[in-house]
């Protein structure tokens, strides 16, 4: 019943989705329990929740209405008592506040377009490359203006027909360069690279070259080679021989002597097993995670989604780690938006666009919150750190003697010499570029304020929200005051159900008798004899404490118990011990040569004990019963009737 009841409130986390009155003006009082007005929007949600389309009897809003006031009278009691003011309590729902409350602060909720146009862009991909002037580590305008003269010069001469790859190998300052390919990014696609040369490549035309953009390393001029549908992932096993330079044809010849092994037969698993240098792989038969575009080197790529079918391997191809074969387990196409929404929410916050994945809901609680910026005063800042980096020392310095109003929220100002003193506080930023740290760091401030304001007043803002939490409070109460004044109460009251059973003991009758009683298997005559020395003492109650004590002391039990009260057909041994006195054919267990049997057939149970679950939930009911009837005499209750008819449907 409890554990029932408490599983009733918890799933309230799946229902996020009610619709109840919100506008002062239609939400008119039904009714006041103990001088506490019960608005139509309160009651509408509760019975909207209870009365389901699925449930086959429906209970009109008339029949309901008495269930409700006696749940918010057991509510008005718990609150009496003082239920709502333990730790426990407060620490249960403010856990409970925590789960929600990550729902509605999630800027996911506000950033489905963004989402969307992330997925539909990554069903394509593009291959390219790029040429990069980088910007110191911490850049002010002045060195961001000597990168940017140097890349437009370079972008000068790609205009003039100059090759793509000479200048890069001559110019780009990307050290991680391959010389056969200078600046060859490979197949990309959002989220995996940087987004300003994933909207350049996507905005290129094939076999054309972007216009310098910035991105917080510095300067890239982007390539596009190719555009092609995401081809989506593939499933494949290798063999790897690891080969470096000296040691190339012995390597070489490794790999091709297991590659005629393969097309004389052999097992790929088992080769993989046994030669592959891959030692992670090779305990699987050389299996790989699932991969997609850019997950592995370009040339493993390559070859692995050029295999057709699954069972088709390659022919052995060198990458700078070695020889390999590639064994086709699988193919997958790209997945769904429903499949991919919630990685990309989760990719982004970590991202160089996490601003733009926060910006709906910034945008929305700056409206929601009233805030301002006085633009005189951030231009202040920005001056600064047009001189001096955002986290130097002389930036403090300088910064702090500013102490203007900078925005408010509300009607709460903050100063130019709050935002210095969050900045100093603040870990590193991301960016490079020192306007762009102010900005950072200017968003992530206001964020944080608004956000906080936000967690204070979901309640106010999401009626949803207030409906869900007030459940949560009020479901807690009632579970804490039914156990205390009927589930706990009416199982420890012993004399109160000893009572409750002989004043109802003619409800108990059974239909057929049955064998109330202890039988003892025992191994020998013997032991079956000292039972007899606690014939008249041996119990239901007490057989367990007798047997502990005086048998079974070694690891091999001596006897075995069967106790309780039976009906015909309920255990075998019984039926032929009990139910069938004259027999004497009777089937023991192996181990056991004879038994010792002390109880007797009744009609009807002889104590609450002997149907002691069915009696505690039968005195429960009355104690409900008995308790509502009193709470109806302690709270007063005034219902309007009229009110009720006229705004509440069934």
């Amino acid at each position: 019943m409890k554990s029932f009841f408490r599983g009733l409130i918890y799933s309230a986390f799946s229902c996020l989705a009610v619709s109840s009155l919100s506008a002062v003006e239609n939400d008119p009082v039904l009714m006041k329990i103990n001088g506490k007005e019960v608005l139509a929007s309160e009651f509408s949600y509760i019975y909207g929740k209870y009365h389901t389309n699925s449930q086959k009897e429906k209970t009109s809003v008339r029949d309901y209405v008495p269930m409700y006031v006696n749940f918010r009278l057991k509510i008005e009691e718990a609150l009496s008592d003082g239920l709502d003011t333990t730790k426990a309590f407060n620490k249960e729902l403010s856990g409970y506040r925590g789960q929600l409350s990550r729902q509605y602060l999630d800027p996911a909720r506000y950033a489905e377009s963004l989402l969307r146009s992330i997925y539909d862009q990554s069903g394509e991909v593009v291959e390219a490359s790029h040429i990069f002037v980088k910007t110191p580590a911490k850049s002010l305008p002045a060195d961001t203006l000597v990168a940017y003269e140097r890349i437009m010069q370079i972008y000068e001469r790609l205009k003039k027909g100059e090759s793509f790859d000479k200048v890069a190998l001559d110019a780009s300052e990307d050290v991680g360069s391959d010389t056969e390919r200078p600046g060859y990014l490979g197949w990309i696609y959002p989220m995996i690279v940087i987004q300003p040369i994933t909207d350049a490549a996507y905005a290129t035309p094939v076999g054309a070259f972007s216009y310098p953009v910035r991105s917080t390393f510095g300067y890239h001029i982007i390539k596009v080679h190719g555009k092609k549908a995401n081809p989506g992932e593939v499933l494949a096993a290798h063999i790897l021989i690891s080969a470096q330079e000296n040691n190339l044809l012995q390597a070489k010849h490794r790999i091709d002597s297991i590659y005629s092994v393969l097309q004389s037969g052999g097992d790929f698993s088992v080769l993989a097993k046994e030669f592959s240098d891959d030692r992670g792989s090779a305990a699987k038969g050389g299996e790989l995670p699932w991969f997609g575009v850019r997950k592995m080197v370009p040339e493993f790529e390559t070859i692995a989604f050029s295999l057709v079918s699954p069972g088709e391997y390659s022919r052995p191809f060198r990458t700078r780690f070695g020889y390999h074969i590639i064994k086709l387990l699988g193919k997958r196409p790209f997945p769904s938006y429903e499949d991919m929404k919630e990685d990309i929410a989760r990719q982004l916050p970590r991202s160089d666009r996490a601003w733009e994945f926060r910006g709906p809901q910034l945008n929305e609680l700056k409206a929601a919150y009233g805030f301002r910026l006085y633009p005189d005063a951030y231009r202040e800042i920005i001056r600064v750190s047009d001189i001096y980096y955002p986290k130097d020392s002389m930036f403090i310095e300088n910064a702090s003697t500013l102490d203007k109003p900078l925005f408010e929220i509300g009607e709460d100002i903050y100063t130019q010499k709050d935002f210095v003193t969050y900045i100093k506080k603040q870990l590193p930023s991301n960016y490079s570029f020192s306007t762009d740290v102010i900005e950072d760091k200017m968003n992530a401030y206001v964020y944080g304020l608004l956000l906080k304001k936000e967690e204070q007043n979901l309640e106010a803002r999401f009626p949803e929200f207030r409906n869900l939490m007030t459940e949560y409070h009020d479901g807690m109460l009632l579970f804490e005051i039914s156990n205390k004044e009927v589930w706990n109460k009416a199982g420890k009251d012993t004399t109160g159900l000893e009572r409750f059973f002989k004043k109802h003991a003619s409800d108990y009758k059974w239909r057929d008798k049955r064998y109330k009683g202890v039988i003892v298997l025992c191994k020998d005559e013997a032991i079956r004899k000292r039972l007899d020395g606690y014939s008249k003492t041996l119990s239901t109650e007490n057989v367990d404490d007798i047997i502990k004590t005086h048998f079974n002391a070694d690891s091999i039990p001596e006897v075995k118990v069967i106790k309780g009260i039976y009906v015909k057909g309920d255990n075998p041994l019984v039926d032929q011990i009990c139910f069938d006195k004259k027999r004497r054919d009777i089937s023991l267990p192996d181990g056991y040569t004879c038994y010792f049997e002390k109880g007797k057939r009744i009609s009807s149970p002889e104590s609450y004990k002997d149907i002691k679950g069915i009696v505690i939930s039968d005195y429960q009911e009355e104690l409900e019963k008995e308790w509502v009837q009193s709470l109806n005499r302690k709270f007063p209750t005034e219902i309007y009737w009229d009110v009720i008819d006229r705004n509440i449907q069934n």
